[in-house]
């Protein structure tokens, strides 16, 4: 087939399906009840072209429900491509890209002639950052900011003052001895079809991962543009730095963790600011807890329900999310001292809402028990006014693992 044929005719297909998602979701549909079906019962297992699915992220533009989706498909490589909630399955919503799993995946909306339409970030086969916009002509690589090199890597996407803000980070080899490394992160906002650079670059003298902040329910006004950091060395830190119009000002340390781990940004509310830490080198024991730290006031972080997230015996490790006007968490528990070597691990899915005071948690929610290769995403967003958590899940390791949704209970 003709290549520039095949290209248009791809193009025409998303935006026909773009203008249908626009469209669905006025009124009741059969697409509405079969996801309502799911609130507390059965969860959706997605229905990719993928064997063996990675990593995957939700997202909503107020109509439609997209997935951002990676895997195996039989073809060589690693592969992403975006879904769409169609009729009780997932159908396609774009071509499917070679890709890497060398960073995460990441999705965000911005306005087009047509409505709006998903943007999506992730490291593309040849090692360099890519972020994709769909708009009227179908699908469109957004060029990365001005003297930017492949080693930069996508660390976050958010929707922040109605812009799009991208962080890029690169870690580097130093030759001081007492740094090794050192981080270098270059945050942009969406600007027409490409990245512009947003301030000054933020440096760190230690190998780290930058994670954006999201906002509940953004107050009128300008939100602060904020980076959580988090450190790889040895005693690990963790802190917020702000951009302000005198550069990245940096807060006060969170609770020093051994080997702090976090897979998400802190999310912002009225009642605080949030943020979960795994511990993921312990000082007694194999498996590492979870904790979810507020901070109301002053510089004091607190743990919100005075202990650890984890319900059972397993190692945690997940994320906080704003979804509507409260914040959750979810996370995967994974017994890996009960796996056997080279098999499945025993692993249970959890979720819990911040209580409106931010001291506790006033829900609680099993979302799956099963066994997998290795841990998966978690996330979760509001859509048509539930909760809907994202996980993945596995039958068998022959199976490969499937990114599934399921929605909750208002």
């Amino acid at each position: 087939m003709n290549f520039s044929r095949r290209k248009r005719g791809i193009g025409l297909l998303v935006v026909l399906l773009a203008l249908g998602s626009l469209a669905w979701g006025c009124g009741t549909s059969s697409t509405n009840q079969s996801l309502a079906s799911a609130a507390d019962s059965t969860p959706l297992r997605t229905s990719t072209s993928f064997k063996d699915e990675f990593d995957a992220q939700i997202g909503t533009n107020g109509h439609s429900l997209f997935m951002f989706v990676n895997g195996l498909s039989g073809k060589k490589g690693v592969w992403s491509r975006v879904m769409r909630w169609s009729q009780g399955g997932w159908k396609p919503a774009s071509p499917m890209w070679s890709s890497s799993t060398d960073s995460g995946l990441y999705m965000a909306f911005r306005k087009t002639p047509i409505g709006r339409l998903p943007c999506v970030a992730d490291t593309a086969r040849s090692k360099f950052a890519r972020l994709q916009c769909l708009g009227p002509g179908g699908w469109k690589r957004i060029a990365l900011p001005r003297n930017t090199p492949w080693q930069y890597l996508v660390q976050g996407m958010a929707t922040v003052n109605g812009q799009i803000v991208v962080p890029l980070n690169e870690i580097e080899k130093t030759h001081n001895r007492k740094s090794r490394f050192r981080s270098t992160t270059k945050l942009s906002r969406l600007a027409g079809d490409r990245l512009v650079q947003l301030g000054p670059l933020m440096r760190v003298n230690k190998q780290s991962v930058v994670k954006m902040e999201t906002t509940v329910r953004p107050s009128a006004g300008r939100q602060p543009l904020r980076l959580a950091v988090t450190t790889q060395s040895d005693p690990t830190q963790q802190w917020i730095s702000t951009l302000t119009k005198q550069g990245w000002k940096r807060a006060p340390e969170s609770p020093r963790l051994s080997g702090a781990k976090s897979l998400t940004g802190p999310v912002r509310a009225s009642n605080g600011t949030f943020m979960l830490t795994s511990e993921t080198q312990p000082d007694t024991g194999d498996e590492y807890s979870a904790y979810v730290f507020r901070k109301s006031s002053g510089n004091s972080w607190d743990k919100v329900g005075g202990k650890a997230i984890n319900v059972g015996e397993g190692s945690a490790q997940g994320g906080l999310f704003a979804v509507g006007n409260r914040v959750w968490a979810v996370w995967n528990e994974n017994s890996f001292g009960d796996a056997a070597f080279g098999g499945m691990i025993p692993t249970s899915i959890h979720a819990a809402r911040i209580s409106k005071d931010g001291t506790s948690f006033d829900r609680r929610v099993k979302l799956w028990t099963g066994r997998v290769v290795f841990p998966g995403s978690v996330q979760m967003i509001a859509y048509k006014g539930r909760p809907v958590a994202l996980f993945m899940t596995q039958k068998s390791k022959a199976t490969g693992m499937h990114a599934t949704i399921k929605a909750l209970a208002r």
